[in-house]
């Protein structure tokens, strides 16, 4: 979203205002390009830079305010980055009043202007190696600042050591990039040097701090190839999932130790990202999940120890060097397989494809028992023909083939097979997951009487819960899911909980609750009957037999006084 609330200098378009006749047209059309939606936040009676105009949105746009930005609305974007959004502050200048705006508002996250000019002309090579210059090596400032850096706050491109030209700073959840000249990303300039690459990984970077999908793939020998529009990324975008975007073999494999991934997918069709095999299975064993393709499966030997203990860990192993010419035709092995009926139910038992852009495509491998085949290039199964496999309990899934190529539509939908076969993988890779709380007690003693289950998915559809299988929830899947057992006497009982997306995948977990009660008890005192009524003739005799010796004592005492 472009903040033009606060009248930057220069707009996104020339019917807003004159500014100084350079705007950032050309940088919001190449975000809609690369499949961003952009929109304008306008003055408005209700409030600007407020949480709730906020909220929308994955990125903010801050190009040269010319009025004053208000300490609420500083703390509204701060709160909404910390929360994962992404702010990105365009300076200039320090000889407009605009920087003195910007300060304020990203004081928070370490970053300030400097008081000095730099050069109008200057070019800008020394960079750090981050999500944000990939496929860069320099950009063209006209007449700028520097940055004055503090807290966590670091340099991305400086003019010289210590001379920082654009900066970066990650505050909670969220991301800031702040450059010092505005002329790198305006219509007349930001087609220079590396400009416009920059800032569009700016914002592959800002409005991915909550992604849970990594995508690498490359298409060096197609020389049109549109990363951000090919059948995987289109897939991805139409299922509506956040991913981060890498091309390059060395940002790969910095970006999947950046943050932890649910899913990577590893597109190698015209190179091997073999540095980075070590990290896929690190990635694995830590529960994460897997879509691969790599040419140098097919590698029987391997290059080294660690890509013959990723292959082994999937599943399979190259062999030998064989690999087809073209796209060869794909069939379905196990046409009833998920992977071929959801979300797209293809009605067909095989692929092809017309295209030839690699030259080399089908790559054999023998699998290992940890491995199944649901489709080959042969129309029956066989021994090394395998063309999708699946390992490691259903969390790999390996393509020997380039889904990428596959644009014609053998199938009579409509859309090209890439782009459905990449759907299927996706969703079916995807599912929903529970992480279990595991076998439960609770004292009626106590004062907690309900328990969580934290289920996952991009798309939640339904959840149900049975306690000794009877159905006693049946409901909407939006958030943490919550049971009470208060009520429920003491004993043990099984709950289950399943809960589906919007695709009918499922996921089902089972655990026991036992209610106990450790309530002290307060002991009570007891008496018995009350004695039974002596006999009236006993009691006489007792009586009498006291009396007579009362008069003995009292008759002895008299005569002894009266002997006296």
């Amino acid at each position: 979203m472009y903040d033009l609330t606060h009248q930057p200098w220069t707009p996104t378009d020339t019917w807003e205002w004159a500014g100084d006749a350079n705007y950032l047209t050309t940088y919001r059309d190449g975000l809609v390009a690369n499949s961003h939606t952009v929109d304008k936040l306008h003055p408005s009676a209700l409030g600007n830079l407020t949480a709730e105009n906020l909220a929308p949105y994955d990125m903010l746009v801050t190009n040269q305010p010319m009025l004053n930005i208000s300490a609420s609305e500083i703390q509204a974007v701060e709160e909404w980055v910390l929360a994962g959004g992404g702010l990105f502050v365009i300076g200039d200048n320090p000889g407009v009043i605009d920087n003195h705006h910007l300060d304020d508002l990203i004081a928070p996250y370490g970053i300030q202007f400097n008081s000095t000019v730099t050069p109008y002309n200057q070019a800008v090579t020394l960079f750090d190696m981050h999500p944000t210059t990939e496929v860069c090596t320099s950009l063209n400032y006209h007449g700028s600042t520097s940055l004055i850096l503090s807290g966590g706050a670091y340099p991305i491109w400086s003019y010289a050591p210590g001379e920082v030209a654009a900066a970066a700073s990650e505050h909670g959840e969220g991301r800031v990039v702040v450059i010092s000249d505005a002329n790198s990303v305006l219509d007349t300039w930001i087609t220079e040097t590396n400009n416009k690459q920059f800032a569009m990984n700016v914002a592959n970077w800002l409005t991915t701090s909550k992604a849970e999908v990594l995508l690498f793939h490359d298409a060096h020998s197609i020389p049109f190839y549109e990363y951000y529009r090919s059948a995987v990324a289109d897939a991805l975008n139409e299922l509506g999932i956040n991913f981060m975007l890498t091309f390059d073999r060395d940002y790969f494999n910095l970006s999947m130790n950046l943050q932890d991934w649910d899913l990577i997918i590893c597109d190698a069709n015209s190179m091997s990202p073999v540095v980075n095999y070590r990290f896929i299975k690190n990635h694995l064993e830590n529960g994460g999940k897997l879509i691969m393709r790599d040419f140098l499966f097919r590698a029987s030997n391997g290059t080294n120890d660690w890509d013959m203990s990723l292959f082994t860990y999937i599943g399979f192993e190259g062999a030998d060097d064989f690999i087809t010419t073209g796209a060869p035709t794909i069939y379905m092995w196990d046409e009833s397989h998920d992977v071929f009926g959801r979300p797209v139910n293809f009605g067909v038992d095989r692929f092809e494809s017309t295209a030839n852009f690699w030259n080399t495509d089908w790559t054999n491998v023998t699998l290992h028992s940890n491995a199944t085949a649901i489709a080959g290039i042969t129309p029956t199964t066989a021994v090394n023909q395998s063309a999708i496999v699946l390992g490691v309990e259903g969390r790999v899934l390996c393509n020997m083939f380039s889904i990428s190529q596959y644009f014609d539509d053998y199938d009579n939908s409509t859309y090209a097979d890439n782009f459905e076969l990449w759907l299927n993988e996706i969703v079916y890779m995807m599912q929903p997951t529970i992480d279990s709380p595991g076998d439960l007690e609770f004292d009626l003693a106590g004062s907690s009487f309900d328990f969580e289950w934290s289920a996952y998915s991009y798309a939640p559809g339904n959840y149900l819960i049975k306690r000794d299988s009877v159905i006693i929830t049946n409901q909407v899947w939006d958030g943490l899911i919550i049971v009470d057992v208060s009520g429920l006497s003491v004993g043990v009982y099984e709950f289950e909980l399943i809960v589906s997306d919007i695709f009918e995948y499922h996921a089902t977990d089972t655990i026991s609750v036992t209610i106990i009660d450790t309530t002290p008890t307060t002991p009570t005192t007891t008496t018995g009957p009350p004695p039974p009524p002596a006999d009236l003739t006993v009691l006489l005799l007792i009586i009498a037999g006291v009396g007579v010796v009362l008069v003995v004592i009292l008759l002895i005492f008299l005569k002894k006084k009266k002997g006296s």
